[in-house]
């Protein structure tokens, strides 16, 4: 149904997200999503939803506070799944990925209060 791969990415301190300390593992609890596909006869059902949601718990539940990710520009279900699930566009935190091909984004994965 979908293929998918998550690195979770830790240290000691409890920090806002950063895009420097989040490439170099420093960034606190944030767990980046990476590699994730839905295959075409499970699109437009759910599933990739369903498998973002999925993914945020099993981080959550590892400590994990904060996801990050990126996608193609081209890629709108992509982009368009991420916004709605509360995902903002960032600066890129890998160096050398062209903003005109690849697109940031990162979500707090704490509820607030």
């Amino acid at each position: 149904m979908y293929s998918t791969k998550v690195q979770q990415r830790r240290d000691e301190a409890d920090a806002p997200y950063d895009r420097r300390a989040a490439h170099s593992c420093q960034a606190a609890h944030t767990v980046e999503i990476k590699k994730n596909c839905v295959a075409p006869e499970w699109r437009r059902l759910g599933a990739g939803r369903a498998l973002l949601s999925w993914l945020e718990r099993h981080a959550v539940a590892a400590g994990a506070r904060q996801a990050v990710l990126e996608t193609g520009v081209r890629n709108t279900a992509a982009l368009s799944l991420l916004t709605s699930a509360g995902y903002r566009p960032v600066d890129r935190y890998v160096d050398g990925r062209d903003p005109a091909i690849n697109r940031a984004f990162a979500r707090s994965l704490v509820s607030p209060g």
